[in-house]
């Protein structure tokens, strides 16, 4: 159970980080209009995560929860080991 709510507070700051870069996008003044749908796209993807899995865990669907929190959480940890390691063992170089 703590897996359960540890793994949802994870995927909740990844929301609240997706939510950031989409709001301090819009709020730029470089406007370009072509890149909302895909960043609504991902934060709707994130709010359903979230709340089907808060729907199936209080519905006694462990497993199928843990599945939808572990969609967000194994691509989150893996793209952040890449961004340490780029950081890290790229002698400066981003290219």
């Amino acid at each position: 159970m703590h897996l359960y709510w540890t793994l949802w507070i994870f995927d909740l700051l990844i929301t609240g980080t997706a939510v950031y870069f989409f709001i301090s996008g819009i709020t730029s003044k470089n406007k370009q209009s072509d890149y909302y749908m895909n960043w609504m796209f991902i934060i709707i993807w994130l709010f359903t995560v979230q709340a089907g899995s808060l729907f199936l865990f209080h519905h006694q669907y462990l497993q199928w929860a843990y599945f939808l929190l572990l969609s967000i959480f194994i691509p989150s940890v893996l793209g952040l080991l890449f961004a340490i390691a780029m950081v890290f063992f790229n002698d400066g170089r981003w290219n």
